[in-house]
């Protein structure tokens, strides 16, 4: 796999962009990632709480890593805006503040994006998911 060798988003599926056994609106896009060793190893440690020995044990595998994403599409809700902060930029500018948090349809979509992953790395014999 060596997944530090090429783009980390190689490959798009749109296949999920309006699924028709959605129980949520809009879709999504399942699309190929390959994670830098650095932030890889970041992941592992906080992830699956692992440091010094067991986490270079396990970055021994990173060459036989392969990830999915989802990219979805989320609904308007109040709580979710942009404002701009009092603290600057480098160019004194706002600095942009987000304010999000997944609501109802967010949460049965990335629900049923994490199914179809599982599902997708089962059918590849992946033996770590």
């Amino acid at each position: 796999m060596r997944p530090y060798k090429g783009i980390p988003g190689a490959l798009i599926s749109e296949d999920t962009h309006r699924p028709p056994d959605a129980d949520f609106a809009g879709g999504y896009l399942l699309q190929s990632i390959g994670v830098m060793p650095v932030t890889f190893a970041g992941q592992v440690a906080r992830g699956r709480k692992l440091w010094g020995p067991a986490l270079r044990q396990y970055m021994q595998r990173y060459n036989h890593t392969a990830g999915i994403n989802i990219l979805g599409d989320c609904l308007p809700h109040a709580a979710n805006f942009l404002e701009l902060a009092d603290e600057k930029d480098a160019r004194g500018l706002p600095k942009p503040r987000v304010h999000f948090t997944n609501q109802e349809n967010e949460r049965r979509l990335t629900r049923h994006a994490e199914q179809l992953m599982r599902r997708i790395w089962e059918a590849a014999g992946a033996s770590d998911i």
